[in-house]
């Protein structure tokens, strides 16, 4: 399994290395802390987390939208 570091994960999440810091240590992102200084996130972990967050439209918030617009 891939274990990817601070900086390899903001390049792909698009997010500065602070923010990645500041989610570890309010445990916000799954994580593992190999010493006091190294954390490096399992690749699996991370995409199995991003999918979680995925926000889909409520069918009825998407229809009134619909409606709206035409």
């Amino acid at each position: 399994e891939k274990l990817l570091s601070i900086e390899e994960l903001s390049r792909l999440l698009g997010i500065t290395k602070s923010t990645l810091y500041s989610w570890t240590s309010k445990k916000i992102i799954p994580h593992r802390k190999l010493s006091r200084r190294i954390v490096r996130f399992e690749e699996s972990e991370i995409m199995n987390w991003l999918s979680k967050k995925s926000v889909y439209p409520d069918a009825n918030t998407l229809a009134v939208r619909i409606i709206a617009t035409t």
